[in-house]
């Protein structure tokens, strides 16, 4: 700088660019209008960041050739019309570390007295970025892979472990319904409540996996909310007496009797978040309060407040929670750690959350919001109520068709003390043969069988009564151990289904639903 004018000169200006090329983390370059390089630095070779005078005047397509064609037609472009051209990626070996790689150039207009006498580039190697981008890419692809294999996974070993778990509940609800002594109805009480243990387990471990696949469908339709929150907590009453608990809820006169909403899942949330609160609660009380406001469009927010007298959660374990297999205290070790996981991604699903307030020693109360559509108490129509039951004195004819034999006994035994006519099939194609030579009133389709599966069998079913002009009600036994078998059940072609273990109220209302009688 001339310390008299207070100026920069001409030689020192090419100075100060070649010092500020230098630290640029960019390739800079200067074009001339006759596409001539005029000066270039070089961060890319890492040579000294200096200016390169040696390239002066050399040919733009000679110095950039590896860039490849359609450059020189960019920069031809910017001459023409002073606008920029930004973001253009390029690939081009990056540096001696990398083989190839990828660049972005950024071309804008040099203007001199009015004119645009050349274009500047800045280059920047993109290598290192893509290269993380595409390692991110692939670590998220092997992420939802495994997810997936996992989903697969635990939804065949569900059903593994379902089957004789059914098997074990149909018995034991069978020799229920015998006359036993004091003694025999205790064991058999037993056996039920440690089988409906262990199945509750599998269930958890089956509908994380379906929340975290994106997998498990809500199924709407009007309940009766105060009749859902007792089914629900009653139950649990045992447990708490058996604890010296004393477990209370109320419904406000606010909440409608009827809502619109997915019935088995509001179950399914105060199950899980009351359950916990009876688990970590060694005296005192478990209060459940429902309550609710009505929206403006006419939809209902509901709240359910459960609080308990228990251990209380520490402030730093009250997020952690909901997370899966974690339990914030190790006083009460029972339990997968899932339940308030599924009830909080429930209740998400659901339109609302969980939260919770709690000091250690104290207690905790949990909160619960659920959004839900308001419901009209003429629509309470139900395969879980009696209501709209029309029976018939006539026995229907039933093909039961399940591949495992304990099963099949148990829907027999089931069906014959109904005083319907029982027939029976192992897989599929033996349910097409019967069908076709015999006359049913219902088939009870299990889903899973070898040679040819329930879908199978009901398609082939009804595509013979596209000939035939027959329709005999198709219902599927199914487990639910596979993300979206409801939904493949009756586009297959069947009328509904029947969740496994089958239960004879169950059974009974069902039959009433699809056959009418």
């Amino acid at each position: 700088m001339n310390p008299a004018r207070g100026t920069i000169d001409c030689a020192e200006t090419c100075d100060l660019f070649a010092s500020v090329a230098a630290h640029a983390p960019a390739t800079i370059g200067l074009v001339d209008r006759s596409l001539r390089v005029r000066a270039l630095s070089d961060a890319r070779t890492g040579v000294d960041g200096r200016l390169l005078r040696e390239s002066a005047g050399t040919d733009l397509g000679t110095v950039l050739t590896r860039f490849g064609s359609g450059v020189d037609s960019i920069v031809r472009g910017v001459l023409e019309t002073g606008a920029p051209m930004l973001g253009v990626e390029v690939p081009w070996p990056a540096n001696g570390a990398h083989a190839t790689g990828s660049w972005r150039l950024d071309f804008f207009p040099l203007h001199c007295r009015g004119e645009t006498v050349g274009v500047g580039i800045a280059g920047t190697d993109l290598t290192e970025r893509k290269q993380f981008e595409q390692a991110l890419q692939a670590a998220e692809r092997a992420a939802q892979e495994a997810c997936k294999a996992r989903s697969q996974f635990v939804a065949h070993v569900s059903h593994e472990l379902r089957t004789p778990i059914h098997a074990v509940l149909g018995i034991a609800d069978l020799l229920g319904q015998a006359s036993l002594d004091a003694p025999q109805r205790e064991l058999v009480e037993s056996l039920h409540s440690s089988a409906e243990l262990l199945l509750a387990t599998v269930n958890d471990l089956l509908d994380l996996s379906k929340l975290e696949a994106g997998k498990l469908d809500l199924h709407c339709y009007p309940f009766n909310v105060r009749d859902a929150l007792a089914g629900a907590l009653l139950p649990l009453v045992v447990r708490a007496q058996a604890k010296g608990l004393e477990l209370r809820w109320v419904a406000s006169d606010a909440v409608p009797v009827v809502l619109h909403g997915d019935a088995d899942r509001f179950r399914q949330i105060l199950l899980n978040v009351v359950g916990n609160a009876v688990r970590f609660t060694l005296q005192g009380t478990v209060d459940v309060r429902l309550d609710g406001a009505v929206r403006e469009d006419g939809s209902w927010d509901l709240l359910v407040e459960v609080a308990d007298t228990g251990i209380g959660i520490a402030p730093a374990d009250q997020t952690r929670v909901f997370e899966p297999f974690v339990q914030a205290s190790p006083v009460c070790s029972s339990g997968t750690g899932l339940g308030l996981t599924i009830a909080w991604k429930l209740a998400g699903m659901m339109g609302g959350g969980v939260r919770v307030h709690s000091e250690p020693g104290v207690g905790s109360c949990f909160q619960v919001s659920l959004r839900m559509e308001a419901g009209k108490e003429a629509s309470l129509c139900t395969a879980d109520s009696g209501a709209c039951e029309a029976r018939s004195s006539r026995p229907l004819r039933v093909l039961v068709v399940e591949d495992n034999a304990v099963n099949r006994l148990v829907a027999q035994r089931l069906l014959e003390r109904m005083g319907h006519e029982v027939h029976t099939a192992c897989d599929g194609q033996q349910a097409v043969e019967a069908v076709k030579s015999g006359s049913y009133d219902l088939v009870l389709m299990d889903v899973m069988m070898p040679r040819m599966d329930g879908l199978q069998a009901t398609a082939a079913i009804r595509d013979e009564e596209k000939v035939t002009g027959s329709h005999v009600p198709i219902v599927a036994l199914t487990a639910h151990t596979a993300p979206g078998d409801d939904a493949r059940c009756l586009h297959a072609g069947m009328n509904g289904y029947l969740p496994k273990p089958i239960r004879y109220e169950d059974l009974e209302s069902a039959i009433s639903r699809f056959t009418g009688r």
